[in-house]
C-alpha cells in the first residue's frame, strides 16, 4: 500500500478514540456469578445404548484476570477404579461495549 494511501486512512490529529474496556464493568457484572466460585462435586448417570453409566463431577471454577473472568474446569470420572471420562474447560466473561 502506497504511503499516501495510509496517511489518507490516519484519524486526524487529536481525534477521539473510542473507549475500551471498562474493567470496573466487567468486575461488576461478574460478581453476580461469584456464588459459583469453589470446588464442586457429584454423581449423575446418562443413559447410553449400552445401558445407564454413572459418574463422579469435579467442578474448580474460579475468579481470574482482577475479577473480569471466571474460569470452570470439570471432570468426569467413572468406573472403578475411577477412570477420567472427559475434561473440559469454560470461560465467562462480560463484554461491556455490547452489555452482555
Amino acid at each position: 500500500m502506497p504511503l499516501a494511501a495510509v496517511a489518507q486512512t490516519a484519524p486526524p490529529a487529536g481525534a477521539a478514540r473510542p473507549a475500551g474496556p471498562d474493567l470496573a464493568t466487567q468486575q461488576a457484572a461478574m460478581a453476580r456469578l461469584s456464588w459459583m466460585v469453589g470446588d464442586w462435586e457429584g454423581t449423575g448417570w446418562i443413559d447410553m445404548p449400552g445401558g445407564r453409566q454413572t459418574f463422579r463431577q469435579v467442578e474448580r471454577i474460579e475468579m481470574r484476570l482482577s475479577g473480569s473472568v471466571m474460569v470452570i474446569e470439570g471432570r468426569s470420572y467413572a468406573g472403578t477404579p475411577e477412570a477420567l471420562m472427559f475434561n473440559a474447560l469454560g470461560v465467562v466473561s462480560y463484554d461491556d461495549m455490547k452489555g452482555e
